[in-house]
């Protein structure tokens, strides 16, 4: 009766299909409209984001005077120069509402995008249909227009093209989300590893270097005027965030949470699960299954057929970035974009039945729409974070060990 009961309708536990994209990218549009013209915009960072643009535009070049409302400018150039476009195209930041069709566009082309690496890496409709329904990411991108949406669509970009292998346009893409904003770096450890996998270490140490390059460019007005003070402030790493904003870490109370040794002791535990990962990649059967173009008997047959890693490949830069997120030192509620979109596929790999990874992803997106915060609502955030890391992780023993 049980296993009845958590049995789907065959047509969702089937590969999306083009046709279903298509179908779900016009409920998308019609849900950001209704949401646009029905829901009150809620003013939080873009007043603040304007006023470092006007610092900006005003031939200001040292960071440490670039300030808005909520602060100064922590995020580096890429992120200016994004939100200048932003600032012409919305009569210097004044029409709220042009902005939000803006991001509306943004939303409905980061969708495209993930529904690409869903359907590439052959997920199940049910898994894309939830990347739908989340109240909080339309909310973070329709209603706050944060510059996470941007660097997610950047971070997202750079997966779809590494998992076919244009290490260029990734590396290109992962360069730029950071240049966005940091957290992209979460998917930096599993690029390597990729293209480690793909190329020489010459031509993979290459593509790391492109990054760089990418970096100084985008930089350069500040790095050749007041270098110090744009990477400590752009880059910068000790930075302290405020107790009342945090969504993992409610159930401490704020002398805990403010504590340095927490920092360092979470900083560890992600290097820790990093290097377990990686161990669990290179030392099992998944590391030749993450060849670009991998061939394969075919039974029954004389033939040889091709095997697409895809799925796998996507899995890897998934973890990676889901990995530095489980182990943050805080989650806003914007930080929710971060890996929202993974977190169905994840599921998925990690063997759920559907109705579980159902219950899971509304226990996290319930954890982001508790405001404020609670001590419990951070409670079933970690829970649901721990039970998809376990699962993720017991995914290593369906390879066999790579003994070569």
């Amino acid at each position: 009766a049980i296993s009845r009961a958590l049995r789907l309708p065959a047509f969702l536990g089937k590969p999306i299909t083009t046709g279903w994209i298509l179908v779900l990218l016009a409920l998308e549009a019609l849900l950001c409209f209704t949401i646009i013209r029905k829901v009150p915009y809620t003013e939080i960072d873009w007043e603040a984001y304007m006023s470092q643009v006007k610092g900006f535009l005003q031939g200001e070049r040292n960071y440490l005077n670039l300030r808005g409302g909520t602060g100064p400018l922590v995020y580096p150039a890429f992120f200016l120069y994004v939100y200048t476009a932003l600032f012409n195209l919305t009569e210097q930041g004044q029409n709220i509402l042009t902005g939000q069709y803006i991001f509306a566009a943004l939303y409905m082309l980061n969708a495209a995008v993930v529904f690409y690496i869903y359907k590439k890496s052959k997920a199940p409709l049910w898994a894309a249909a939830l990347l739908c329904l989340s109240k909080r990411v339309h909310s973070i991108y329709l209603l706050r227009l944060f510059n996470d949406g941007f660097a997610a669509l950047l971070a997202h970009l750079a997966v779809a093209f590494g998992l076919k292998g244009s290490w260029p346009l990734a590396c290109t893409f992962l360069s730029l989300g950071v240049g966005m904003k940091m957290n992209v770096l979460l998917y930096a450890p599993a690029v390597l590893l990729l293209m480690l996998r793909d190329m020489p270490p010459l031509y993979a140490f290459t593509g790391v270097a492109w990054c760089g390059v990418i970096q100084i460019i985008i930089g350069f007005p500040f790095l050749s005027t007041f270098p110090l003070q744009y990477l400590s402030k752009a880059f910068e790493l000790s930075r302290v965030f405020m107790y009342k904003w945090t969504v993992n870490l409610k159930f401490l109370d704020e002398e805990t949470f403010l504590w340095k040794s927490l920092s360092i002791a979470l900083f560890a535990l992600h290097v820790i699960l990093l290097l377990f990962f990686i161990r669990g990649v290179l030392k099992t059967s998944l590391w030749d299954k993450l060849q670009l173009k991998r061939i394969s008997k075919s039974k029954g047959t004389k033939g040889e057929v091709e095997i697409d890693s895809s799925g796998d490949r996507v899995w890897v830069l998934f973890m990676a970035n889901f990995i530095g997120v489980a182990c943050a030192r805080t989650l806003h509620y914007q930080f929710y974009s971060w890996y929202f979109y993974s977190l169905p596929l994840l599921f998925w790999k990690s063997n759920f039945p559907a109705p579980v990874a159902v219950a899971l992803l509304l226990a996290v997106e319930v954890s982001f729409n508790v405001f404020p915060a609670q001590g419990w609502s951070s409670l079933l955030l970690q829970m649901s974070h721990v039970v998809l890391m376990v699962a993720s992780f017991a995914r290593f023993q369906s390879f066999e060990s790579n003994t070569k």
